[in-house]
């Protein structure tokens, strides 16, 4: 069998696999971009003529257009593929990938939004853009999140859409002059919004106003970094859709974990709403309490 073929054929098992719910579509849609990079970067050659060799020309292909951090997705997509490949018996053995070395991750500090720059964005952008300002900072939201947004992710001025990269519920107070802003459904200049046009339609309006791109996901930092220190419990758990085991907070230099909490629902609204007014006082004064 050729790679073309085998990836195909392990293509279909992740599609089915996202139909029975163990994998979620946000999961499948990386596979399928891993996919893509493997079809561009491997001949269309037989299994078992495969060699380190190859698999090195694969990585030194994505790494002129991949990061670190997405290279080393590919490397473990491409073991889980190859682990199937032999499984399956497609190949009288499993293909030898040598050692496959990609970038090492330089850690960067996390981008936020100052209040000025807040104002500045706010004053030059049109009610799209005020859309995906408002609901970054009140409610946390990344790029995939807005692109799933409708109707049903609101209940009046609360916000309850689920996260859509875990699934996550969670629930959000919204001033009622920001829902005003935003008028369902969002749209960009090139048609309904997906994950992709927002992350672009983003980047290019901070790199028009700011000087230099600034990533969506910048709102949520600014939101740790606003009001981080107030209620971090109803924070992470709420606005920032995190499940109990995977949230935590920094709290000096030791960092401590939220898994003793356990759902949404046991954060009232009054907890919320003063994470909501705390957001409004620093919009309108530059300073959090």
């Amino acid at each position: 069998m050729k790679v073309s073929d085998a990836v195909s054929d392990y293509v279909e098992v992740k599609r089915h696999e996202q139909r029975v719910g163990v994998i979620r579509e946000a999961t499948l849609n990386r596979y399928l971009e891993d996919a893509r990079m493997l079809l561009a970067g491997l001949d269309d050659v037989e299994l078992n003529t495969l060699s380190p060799a190859s698999f090195r020309s694969l990585i030194e292909y994505a790494s002129t257009r991949w990061g670190p951090v997405r290279l080393r997705a590919l490397v473990i997509f491409l073991n889980g593929w190859l682990d199937w490949v032999s499984h399956e018996g497609l190949t009288i053995s499993r293909p030898k990938t040598g050692t496959l070395r990609t970038p090492a991750v330089k850690a960067q500090p996390k981008q936020t939004y100052t209040h000025k720059e807040f104002s500045l964005l706010w004053e030059r952008a049109n009610p799209f853009a005020r859309s995906l300002m408002g609901l970054g900072l009140f409610a946390g939201t990344n790029c995939a999140d807005v692109s799933a947004l409708d109707e049903s992710s609101f209940d009046g001025q609360w916000f309850v859409q689920a996260r859509e990269k875990t699934g996550r519920a969670r629930r959000a107070s919204m001033p009622s002059w920001l829902m005003k802003e935003i008028d369902l459904p969002l749209r960009t200049s090139h048609g309904p919004t997906t994950r992709r046009r927002v992350s672009t339609y983003w980047r290019d309006f901070t790199r028009r106003y700011l000087g230099a791109p600034r990533p969506y996901t910048a709102w949520r930092t600014t939101v740790r970094t606003v009001i981080g220190h107030i209620d971090p419990e109803a924070l992470e758990l709420c606005l920032l859709g995190h499940t109990p085991g995977s949230a935590a907070l920094l709290t000096g230099r030791s960092r401590v974990g939220l898994e003793h909490y356990v759902n949404v629902s046991a954060i009232s609204d009054d907890r919320l709403r003063r994470l909501r007014q705390a957001l409004t006082d620093w919009i309108q004064t530059g300073t959090s309490c």
